[in-house]
């Protein structure tokens, strides 16, 4: 690879050929891929994490400022950006794999996972509440999310991953379709077969990225994270009841607007935060287990919160407030500990529970 090489991304991107300026620019946004995926998913995991309802103790200013800055804001930056990795990076798999090891090497990763954690859940769902009759949408997302919706993420990532060597071949013929399909799945619907069309979208700009990296834009780097703090500001001032402007309430406004400006600055988080050592080198260390995290961190959340809500202490705001920050850590601590004795099983287990 060229930066292996010595030789500075602007050279890969103008000198190389195509394939050596994708590896070079694989190599050289590494780091930052894998704290995107720290990042984003554990933040995504406030956004499904809850603890019982309770008007007076939701209405707390510091629990209305803190959750809408964790789940409205940084939680919504996810899915678009992990849906653009995904396209980017699978792209490196065409000409490298056959089409039938790639599709098991996402079964493998995206389907057995997804599976074996709905079923966890069901389980954890009946032994904690009592039965209920499950659907077929409990045991697979195959028309509805069925519970554990966070699930569902890897169902739509799967379909797209099986239509990408179609949408490859769109995008490198007609490099510009990928706006027509970014723009169709905000526009319509393509439920049953990709129940959030959002991911279709980031996805195909993910490969539209890979094939042909987008000219520089040096201003968006700052104006995009000044978008980020103008969006926080009014959407929490908002839930405060501080101002009556809703713009949440805008045509469109999650995925044109809410969505990319959150993904982009977390995109630019991650690139600075790759510029540092200390900081970098934990979060990378973090980032093998994190996939385990996202699968389960619905199952874990749960059963932490039952021996929360039963704890008096946590009926204050303030305390109310500080247990749904320190879950989803409680979580990610389960994952780590599970990945690691993960290592001493068989590899067929591990996959089914870990995805690798």
């Amino acid at each position: 690879m060229l930066i292996a090489q010595g030789k500075s991304l602007a050279y890969a991107s103008t000198q190389a050929t195509p394939l050596e300026s994708y590896q070079a620019r694989v190599a050289h946004y590494s780091t930052t891929i894998k704290l995107c995926r720290v990042l984003c998913i554990f933040f995504m995991t406030y956004v499904h994490i809850h603890l019982f309802k309770d008007p007076a103790l939701q209405s707390s200013p510091i629990y209305l400022t803190i959750t809408t800055f964790l789940r409205d804001i940084i939680g919504r930056s996810s899915v678009p950006l992990l849906s653009v990795i995904s396209g980017f990076l699978v792209v490196g798999y065409f000409g490298r794999k056959s089409l039938g090891s790639f599709y098991y090497g996402r079964m493998q990763v995206l389907i057995y996972p997804l599976l074996f954690w709905k079923i966890t859940g069901l389980l954890l769902i009946i032994a904690m509440d009592g039965w209920r009759t499950p659907t077929l949408n409990n045991f697979f997302p195959l028309t509805g999310h069925g519970g554990y919706p966070h699930l569902t993420f890897l169902r739509d990532l799967f379909v797209v991953c099986l239509l990408s060597p179609l949408l490859f071949w769109l995008v490198r013929r007609f490099y510009f379709s990928f706006l027509v399909i970014f723009i169709a799945c905000i526009y319509m619907d393509f439920s049953p077969i990709i129940l959030r069309s959002q991911i279709l979208g980031f996805f195909v700009l993910g490969i539209a990225i890979a094939i042909k990296p987008f000219p520089p834009m040096p201003t968006l780097k700052y104006l995009v994270p000044v978008g980020f703090i103008a969006v926080s500001v009014l959407l929490v001032l908002f839930k405060l009841e501080l101002t009556t402007i809703d713009i949440k309430a805008l045509p469109h406004f999650d995925d044109l607007v809410l969505r990319p400006i959150c993904a982009y600055t977390m995109f630019v988080v991650a690139l600075e935060i790759a510029k540092t050592k200390r900081l970098a080198a934990i979060l990378v260390w973090l980032e093998p287990p994190i996939f385990l995290l996202f699968l389960s961190h619905f199952a874990f959340g749960n059963v932490f919160k039952g021996i929360f809500t039963n704890l008096p202490i946590v009926y204050t705001p303030t305390s109310y407030t500080a247990v749904i920050l320190i879950i989803p850590v409680l979580c990610f601590v389960t994952a780590i500990i599970i990945k690691r004795l993960l290592s001493f099983v068989p590899k067929n287990l591990s996959v089914w529970v870990a995805g690798k």
